[in-house]
């Protein structure tokens, strides 16, 4: 198990905020983060999908076995 970081995320079904209890790295794209309410009388404990989706700024040290589309500028 990897160190949890600080964000936030509301709860689905009372929109409180959650704290973040693990944080696991499933590849260089993709990890997945459990949360639990701080609403005691909800206590929802859920599961969020984190990915990156696009590239805003280009890395300055870029790791070539990733393939992130450029974001379209406006």
């Amino acid at each position: 198990m990897s160190r949890p970081f600080n964000n936030s995320y509301p709860c689905p079904h009372c929109n409180c905020g959650c704290r973040t209890v693990k944080s696991l790295q499933q590849s260089p794209l993709y990890r997945e983060i459990t949360f639990v309410c701080k609403n005691p009388e909800c206590g929802h404990r859920f599961v969020v999908e984190m990915s990156p989706v696009r590239t805003i700024t280009a890395s300055q040290i870029p790791n070539p076995t990733i393939q992130l589309p450029m974001c379209r500028r406006a």
